[in-house]
């Protein structure tokens, strides 16, 4: 008798490893019902499995764009995985993009004010991004009116949900929901993510020369609607960028909104609160391959918060005593002609904008944004001129805002929580 060979035997393993299941089969089919202790419904506790910030760096998620390997969900307390330059790095893509709030609040008409150099420095003050993308790689740095810093960078990649911020020669990560409170506060609180619905809602009109489709993007949060424009360089870079867009509304990053080599040029937001935000891609250039790495080799991490500041100006704060040409007279009474005292003396001085509430609130002054003040701080704003201003108060991203004030300038403008009405 001639011995098997291995592949006999494995088709004889087959066989006997079936039959052995149809035999359970049929012995379950036949056992009576247990009516006493019934088992439990594998899904009487089964539960949808939402993304968790908590999840460890092997955990992947199971909806990959391409078909293959899940993208990586990090855990906030551990280091990104080391990244390493390509041999030879790919030609990429160069956006300038602003964040403009739609119901910013008006610049006051008074004859103090020089409404058309108020105008330029809000619009010198727009919060504006420098976003390089890669086929896999994105980089976005930070100009202007922003809660973080001048040169703050966000930095995200593929094949990982969630970015890392450098700054202070240091980067954090930002899990998936985190980036509202980094950009609101400047803190890294994670919000639950929230489960999105996206349709398409048509073609747009040209941007840049692209033609663009809409995806509208709802969560609790609010609605986003963004425009898509097809650029071959893009590969997943600009998939990176919509992750970016829908963080900023608590969506979750497997949410479906981007295609391969779709670009976001326009994303117009609708808070479920209040408030409406743009943001709009003013350039874009193809570039060639430069090394994107997430994080930077050279860039330690920090699982400990950056120092908090308790304020930050938006702009050099000698521009805002700058706003106006003079002083207000607000004596209802003339001076008499024996009246010898200098009026001029106190025409001009510190302003204190305390903030005693337990939130954090951007400051708008006549109309323009002037900078940020943390919970129990007080941001001051030297030498202007002596009048009426009109104070607005409300987060970065415009879904939380205070009633607009009338305060008299240079003292003290203070915020406090006001009392609930039954």
């Amino acid at each position: 008798m001639r011995p098997l060979n291995t592949r006999a035997l494995l088709r004889l393993s087959r066989l006997f490893l079936v039959q052995l299941a149809l035999v359970q089969v049929t012995a379950c089919k036949n056992a009576p019902p247990d009516t006493k202790n019934p088992p439990a419904s594998p899904q009487a506790s089964a539960s949808p499995a939402p993304i968790s910030t908590n999840t460890d760096a092997g955990t992947r998620l199971l909806n990959a764009k391409d078909g293959g390997a899940p993208p990586v969900l990090h855990n906030a307390e551990l280091p990104f995985p080391v990244d390493l330059p390509l041999a030879k790095e790919p030609s990429g893509l160069a956006l300038r993009a602003y964040l403009r709030f739609a119901d910013a609040p008006p610049i006051p008409r008074i004859p103090e004010l020089n409404a058309q150099n108020a105008e330029a420095q809000r619009r010198r003050l727009d919060p504006s991004a420098e976003v390089t993308l890669s086929p896999s790689r994105m980089k976005i740095a930070l100009r202007g009116g922003f809660v973080l810093p001048n040169g703050t960078e966000i930095r995200s990649r593929a094949d990982v949900f969630g970015h890392i911020v450098s700054l202070d020669g240091r980067y954090r990560v930002a899990v998936p929901g985190s980036l509202r409170a980094v950009f609101n506060e400047g803190r890294f609180d994670a919000a639950p993510l929230l489960p999105g619905t996206s349709k398409e809602t048509g073609v747009s009109a040209k941007r840049l020369g692209f033609v663009t489709r809409k995806v509208e993007v709802t969560t609790r949060a609010g609605k986003v609607t963004i425009e898509l424009a097809k650029v071959p360089e893009a590969n997943e870079g600009g998939i990176l960028l919509c992750r970016f867009l829908l963080d900023l509304l608590n969506g979750a990053p497997d949410t479906t909104a981007c295609d391969l080599d779709e670009v976001p040029l326009r994303a117009e937001y609708h808070w479920a609160t209040r408030g409406v935000l743009f943001f709009e891609v003013t350039e874009l250039k193809r570039v060639e391959g430069t090394p994107l790495l997430v994080p930077p080799s050279t860039l330690p991490f920090s699982a400990t918060p950056f120092p908090p500041a308790s304020t930050i100006p938006f702009a050099g704060l000698v521009d805002i005593g700058a706003l106006r040409s003079g002083p207000q007279d607000l004596d209802p009474t003339p001076p008499s002609k024996n009246d010898r005292s200098d009026r001029t003396v106190a025409s001009r001085g510190n302003a204190e904008i305390v903030n005693s509430t337990d939130a954090a609130w951007s400051i708008w002054l006549d109309g323009v944004p002037i900078g940020w003040v943390a919970p129990s701080s007080t941001l001051i704003v030297p030498q202007l001129y002596r009048g009426k201003y009109q104070l607005l108060t409300r987060s970065f991203l415009g879904g939380r805002e205070r009633p607009l004030e009338t305060v008299v300038l240079p003292g003290r403008a203070e915020m406090t929580e006001k009392p609930v009405e039954d």
